[in-house]
């Protein structure tokens, strides 16, 4: 029975592992500027963040990422917006390619 418990807890950990490295590229916070409006996407790890604009509220972000695609949700205001919804991503050193159903969005790392 140790035995069993002790292969299923290496195997967790190793999952966990796994999804922290592929998602470890979207770590940090990026930004994206229209209309003189700057907003800011901080994605932390463990799937929380924040995102806000340029002297205003920051709202909690949940998300994730998974084989090239990217699930974000913020409660703004206590209404839950998705706003990512297994939207496609692509990173390319410091830029963040988002391409939803909608549009695409290009975005920069905040250095």
């Amino acid at each position: 029975m140790k035995k069993i418990v002790s292969i299923l807890l290496i195997t967790l950990i190793m999952l966990f592992s796994l999804t922290a490295c592929g998602n470890r590229e979207l770590i940090g916070t990026w930004q994206i500027t229209d209309d003189d409006i700057t907003l800011y996407l901080a994605l932390e790890k463990g799937g929380k963040g924040k995102i806000y604009a340029d002297n205003s509220d920051k709202f909690e972000v949940q998300w994730a990422a998974e084989d090239g695609k990217i699930f974000a949700t913020a409660n703004i205001r206590g209404e839950d917006t998705n706003f990512f919804d297994s939207a496609e991503y692509e990173v390319d050193g410091d830029t963040l390619t988002v391409t939803t159903k909608d549009d695409t969005f290009t975005l920069i790392r905040k250095k």
